[in-house]
Parts: structure tokens; sequence; C-alpha cells
């Protein structure tokens, strides 16, 4: 992915992702706004994602250290849930 965008244009999106998944959608809508008005990702398209990649993306997810550092767990199926829950969002 950072191949084509820079690392602020993936963390952005993954924002989006953990705000999804936190259920924090206020937030996540605001910063949906936010991302849309400056032209940063939104959704899979954006950062040159595909539906058969999301395997990969959710491996490299629960991989990362950032996620055992949270106030609760965070399963693969609630990432793939908001990841999907962000693309209706279009």
């Amino acid at each position: 992915i950072e191949k084509n965008h820079l690392h602020g244009e993936v963390v952005s999106y993954g924002v989006l992702v953990m705000l999804t998944c936190d259920k924090q959608f206020k937030e996540r809508d605001r910063v949906y706004s936010f991302n849309k008005n400056l032209g940063l990702p939104t959704c899979l398209a954006d950062i040159e994602v595909e539906e058969k990649d999301l395997d990969k993306v959710l491996d490299k997810a629960m991989e990362t250290g950032d996620i055992k550092h949270i106030p609760y767990k965070i399963t693969r199926e609630m990432i793939y849930n908001s990841i999907t829950d962000l693309e209706k969002l279009m």
C-alpha cells in the first residue's frame, strides 16, 4: 500500500476503521468528512486495496504492536466488519 501512498494517508484510513470498530460513529463521521474534504482515503479503493486483498490486510492488522495496547480485545472479525461498514458510507 505504502508504495503509492504516504504513511499518513494509510493511517488516516486506519483511524476511520478503528473509530468504527470502537463504535464512535459521531467522531468517525467527523473524521470521514475531514478526510473527504482533504482528499484523504475514506474507502479501500482510495488506498488501492481490493476485496481479494483483505485477508492480507487483516493478517497485518492483527500483527501490529498497537493492537496489544488497547482497553479491549480487537478481533479480526471486528476489523473486517468495520471495514465493510466503512465501505457502505460511500
